[in-house]
């Protein structure tokens, strides 16, 4: 019992330290009118799938980069067994009255009504692209995508907790075999046991999320 309860304890130290790196990235300037094109000129339109490698402080890569961050908090604070009362409060931190802080509410009021990771990653998403002014596409399987890093999740949470990639295959394989076959999780364990630093994994998200939605 005690091995468990310390086990609940790292993953919520690490679901916090994960929503604090995302609770307050600066929003988005919205783009100057010099730089606007001529009305009779529609934005181009560009991939959503080009944007998860490009540069940090590129604005959409942003978005996806904060999203992945929510996600993954709230995915470890739910493994930690926190209640909604206190994800919420981990969302909102010590943001202050603003925009991203209505945003923010918004998605705790998703994640009560649905307790859906990917739903409230999604929202998370669209709202901060649309802050951005930049146009970008609407991939058919963003919802799938999204969903697919929740595998990888479960991985890279059991690893930085300390549980053996055995027994995180086996959590993955009661919640995601189906979704994944049985060959690509073990793959996926494989891979993400084999990451050595937190920005490994954050850039094995990145790059697996672009993949997915490049994919025809």
């Amino acid at each position: 019992m005690k091995s468990g309860r310390v086990h609940l304890l790292v993953v919520l130290l690490i679901a916090i330290a994960a929503l604090a790196g995302c609770a307050t990235p600066p929003l988005p300037s919205p783009p100057s009118r010099a730089a606007s094109p001529p009305a009779h000129s529609p934005p181009r339109v560009q991939r959503l799938a080009d944007f998860a490698t490009r540069p940090d402080g590129d604005p959409v890569h942003e978005c996806i980069a904060s999203t992945l961050r929510t996600q993954f908090g709230t995915f470890a604070m739910k493994s930690g067994m926190a209640s909604d009362d206190k994800i919420a409060q981990a969302l909102l931190g010590t943001l202050p009255e603003g925009p991203l802080r209505q945003q923010r509410e918004v998605e705790i009021a998703v994640w009560r009504q649905t307790h859906d990771l990917t739903a409230m990653a999604q929202n998370h998403l669209d709202w901060c692209i649309q802050s951005t002014g930049v146009v970008v596409d609407s991939p058919p399987n963003l919802h799938t995508c999204l969903q697919g890093i929740e595998a990888v999740d479960v991985f890279v949470l059991a690893h930085a907790a300390g549980r053996s990639r055995e027994v995180a295959l086996a959590a993955a394989r009661a919640r995601y075999l189906g979704f994944l076959t049985d060959n690509e999780l073990t793959l996926l364990s494989t891979q993400v046991f084999a990451l050595t630093t937190e920005n490994d994994d954050y850039r094995f998200r990145l790059t697996r999320l672009g993949q997915c939605l490049a994919k025809p």
